[in-house]
């Protein structure tokens, strides 16, 4: 049934697809998924419900960052490089209900301002203007989204939009062929995959942007960060010192974080899928909890 599933959506245009089976649930329904590794060699230091699929909300960014990353470093993208604003990403922009930096339509905007709003403010808006700039539309970038998965071998995994918000929220920048109401689903596992992916060929440039507490925009001031476990910020913890990565809310998905530190020459990732919506801070304690056993595991 999976392979026949697989065939029809690549002759749809989006290959490498994987829709959950499941029947959609609120985030408070499933038990939270836990994951704790050691980003260099993969060893898992603890691990709960690492494989179930479910929502992701904004850690579905970290593709886009990826490959932002990736064009940089090959030379083929630049972060003065820029793009206009076309009308339908600017109105998303305005939209209060999401996070966003506000755009002006046929305005021009720097590779740099969008990379850097989209990892440290989580910016809708300025991650599917990126897109844009790389990819020419939202179905390619979803495309090539879903081709890297497959080559990542993920296991199970549904991405329709770069944003990881529902596609009932993104108006006419829904991919075509992909259901009103889907959102991006991954297992906790997958996730770490990608953050480990991502770490291992471009962990420098990465933990430079992540580790900002704010991100100056287009003169219209400083927007915060979303990682509340860095210094200075509210759940900072001192004998965990975060300096990423990227986090994720919405009802469905509630709060979302995949962490990374460095502490006795180990880096760990963490990942925290499906906590409380409505408590910002379980997200990032659980994820201080996970830190705090595999750095005990790693000096015993």
């Amino acid at each position: 049934m999976k392979r026949c599933l697989l065939i029809l959506l690549c002759l749809s245009g989006l290959s490498g697809v994987i829709v959950s089976p499941a029947t959609p649930v609120h985030a408070d329904a499933m038990p939270v998924s836990k994951l704790a590794l050691d980003a260099k060699t993969g060893h898992v230091y603890q691990e709960e419900n690492a494989s179930t699929v479910r929502p992701i909300a904004s850690i579905s960014k970290l593709f886009t960052v990826y490959f932002a990353l990736q064009k940089i470093h090959q030379g083929k993208l630049k972060l003065t490089d820029t793009v206009t604003a076309p009308e339908n990403i600017a109105s998303l922009s305005q939209d209060s209900r999401l996070a966003n930096v506000p755009l002006q339509a046929g305005k021009k905007y720097s590779v740099r301002d969008l990379l850097y709003t989209s990892l440290i403010h989580s910016a809708n808006s300025s991650v599917l203007l990126l897109a844009q700039k790389m990819f020419g539309s939202q179905e390619k970038a979803v495309k090539q989204i879903n081709h890297q998965a497959h080559v990542w071998h993920l296991k199970h995994y549904q991405l329709v939009n770069v944003t990881g918000l529902n596609n009932d929220l993104i108006g006419d920048l829904r991919v075509n062929g992909t259901p009103e109401d889907a959102e991006n689903k991954m297992s906790a596992k997958d996730v770490a995959t990608v953050a480990r992916q991502t770490l291992s060929h471009y962990g420098d440039q990465l933990l430079s942007i992540a580790s900002e507490p704010r991100v100056n925009f287009n003169l219209l001031g400083s927007f915060p960060t979303e990682n509340r476990m860095l210094p200075t910020q509210p759940d900072h913890f001192d004998d965990t010192p975060v300096d990423g990565l990227k986090t994720g809310s919405s009802e469905g998905a509630g709060n979302c974080f995949v962490g990374t530190a460095k502490k006795h020459h180990h880096r760990v990732i963490t990942v925290v899928l499906g906590a409380d919506y409505a408590n910002k801070d379980q997200v990032f304690q659980i994820t201080h909890q996970l830190f705090t056993t595999s750095f005990q595991k790693i000096v015993q």
